[in-house]
Order: structure tokens, then sequence, then C-alpha cells
């Protein structure tokens, strides 16, 4: 065997669900956090500091999903899926703002 050679690398468990656990754990942070940042109106809205929160739970999300390696397919399907709740939910809010903006008080 050539000393060159590059030894196969076993993933351990920890690695495996680390992004996992952190996309999961921003989400449930974030989540409540920002929201506490809404305005109980009629015409509810998220306010900017609540939208910046839940960017970072997005952008925390989507660089889980792309820095994870293809190679277990679940925790990569999981990051996948935990990116799609925090990036809906920003446009969503990022959408009620500006319609806030434009036709509300």
């Amino acid at each position: 065997m050539n000393s060159n050679q590059p030894m196969a690398s076993v993933v351990s468990p920890w690695r495996s669900w680390k992004y996992v656990i952190v996309s999961g754990a921003g989400i449930l942070l974030g989540t409540p956090l920002a929201a506490t940042f809404s305005s109980p109106t009629l015409l509810g809205y998220v306010q900017w500091p609540g939208i910046l929160v839940f960017l970072g739970v997005a952008v925390n999300s989507v660089v889980c999903f792309v820095f994870w390696p293809c190679k277990p397919l679940l925790p990569k399907l999981l990051c996948f899926a935990l990116a799609v709740f925090p990036l809906f939910n920003l446009l969503e809010w990022l959408g009620y703002d500006y319609l806030h903006f434009k036709y509300g008080s």
C-alpha cells in the first residue's frame, strides 16, 4: 500500500448529525425570539429586529445544508428540510413588512 494514498474516512455519529442539530437548535431558539418582535394588530407584521433575527436563523440553516457532505443522505435531507422553513418564513415576513410599509399607516 502506498503511503500517499488517503485512508478511507469513517464519519462519526456526532459529526454526521452535527449540522442537523445545529440547524434545529437555531430554529428552536431563533423563531420564538424573532416572533417577539411581531405586532399583535389586525394588520400584523414583523418588525425589523425580528426579520434580522430570522435572517440569521435562515443563513444558519442554509450554511448547515450547504456544508454537509452528500454521503450520509438522511442528515443531508433533514438539513434541507430544516432550511426550507426559515427561508419560507423569512420571505413571508419580508413580504408582510413590505406590505405594511407600502399600504399601512
